[in-house]
């Protein structure tokens, strides 16, 4: 067995919130090097993510048991979701907006400097 899976296996032991974010150091570093390992390494890591996401699902249905009063996952994911969309709104600047009177005041500058000259060109239309 590879070296690196080794010492990963270990320390999804002593360190399993390490793993449960799929934007985690480890599943960068992982993800990266996954392809190039033997099969029998993709297994055991595959199956020992598989471990602590299920032992992390069974904490998550407790926890709901236990404490039903707090907010349910639904919507904190919808929390989520809904604050990254205002910061990605808020990123995005704001379309102008002209009046008519802009519009066609533009609109005849336009026009006219389709119509003026520039030395040493040639219009043809």
């Amino acid at each position: 067995m590879n070296d690196g899976v080794k010492i990963l296996l270990e320390r999804m032991q002593t360190h399993p919130e390490e793993f449960f974010d799929f934007g985690s150091k480890w599943a960068g570093v992982i993800g990266e090097h996954k392809d190039f390992l033997e099969v029998e390494d993709r297994q055991a890591l595959t199956d020992g993510i598989n471990k602590l996401m299920q032992q992390r699902f069974t904490e998550k249905v407790l926890e709901e048991l236990v404490d039903p009063t707090e907010e349910s996952n639904v919507k904190k994911l919808g929390n989520m979701f809904t604050q990254r969309k205002r910061a990605l709104a808020a990123q995005i600047p704001p379309i102008p907006s002209i009046t008519i009177e802009q519009s066609k005041h533009l609109e005849a500058h336009l026009k006219a400097l389709g119509q003026t000259p520039i030395a040493g060109v040639t219009q043809t239309l």
